[in-house]
């Protein structure tokens, strides 16, 4: 009986713990009072239940509080619910709710563990078949959150690395931007300084750009800056040279280690 209350109230302590920690709306708060309220009523009515029950021979009306608290349940589960849900995002939650989320499966361990150790002296196999079972449970809950945080910081990564490829691309023509071009323009003439080679940089300008925009549309502009960029990118084989977008209709080449004659051949 005693051990039997001891559980009763181990639960109902947990579940206020969990309200506790909940955001003050949204469902799963109310799903936590609901669960909070009926351990509570079970544990008061189920202890009193067995003192009765330990004293006294037979069916008394004692036996109605085993039927209370399942009758509040079902009356609570069956309310029904406010209509504004407030969902909270995770960045939000109280340092208590995250560290109760992250807790609350190990003490799914400490309790194989105790029931092990108890179990012990009295029943060695199956003691020790608890512990062995804690401890796997254990040590799968760890290597599966291990996995999805190094799968986290994967994708984190991935997504990290896309968005700087993305903030240094020009969104229309699909070369880099202006952004891109002063970063690789400082890089190679630092190093165009230290190796002491050459270093051209070509400056392209469209003609006549703004009359085009006026007469066909912006959109017939923006078709005719792809082709052009397409077309300067198919003259520049080397991995190094860099193709930018420096203005409206301007654009420009980084060309590393090249004279004057080969920039000219490309231009």
């Amino acid at each position: 009986m005693l051990v039997y209350n001891i559980e009763n109230l181990v639960l109902a302590c947990a579940s206020t713990l969990r309200v506790l920690a909940q955001p003050e709306r949204g469902e799963e708060r109310r799903f936590f009072q609901i669960l909070c309220s009926f351990l509570w009523a079970y544990a008061v009515c189920a202890g009193i239940y067995n003192y009765e029950s330990s004293i006294t021979e037979g069916h008394t009306l004692v036996d109605l509080l085993a039927v209370l608290p399942f009758l509040f349940l079902t009356v609570a589960a069956l309310l029904p619910m406010a209509r504004q849900v407030e969902i909270v995002p995770a960045a939000s939650k109280r340092p208590i709710t995250l560290f109760i989320d992250n807790a609350s499966p190990i003490f799914y361990t400490l309790a194989l563990l105790a029931l092990g150790i108890t179990l012990v002296r009295s029943h060695f196999y199956i003691g020790i078949t608890a512990i062995i079972v804690a401890l796997a449970v254990y040590g799968i809950r760890t290597t599966t959150l291990q996995s999805r945080y190094v799968q986290a910081q994967q994708a984190l990564q991935v997504a990290r690395d896309r968005l700087e490829e993305m903030s240094l691309k020009d969104g229309l023509t699909n070369v880099a931007n202006r952004r891109c071009f002063d970063q690789i323009l400082e890089l190679e003439w630092n190093r165009a300084i230290r190796t002491q080679e050459p270093l051209s940089l070509l400056l392209i300008d469209i003609d006549y750009f703004k009359n085009l925009n006026d007469r066909y549309g912006h959109r017939y502009g923006d078709q005719c800056l792809v082709e052009v960029a397409a077309a300067m990118q198919s003259t520049l084989p080397r991995s190094g040279d860099l193709l930018a977008r420096y203005g409206g209709e301007e654009f420009a080449v980084i060309l590393p280690a090249t004279k004057s004659n080969g920039a000219r051949a490309v231009a």
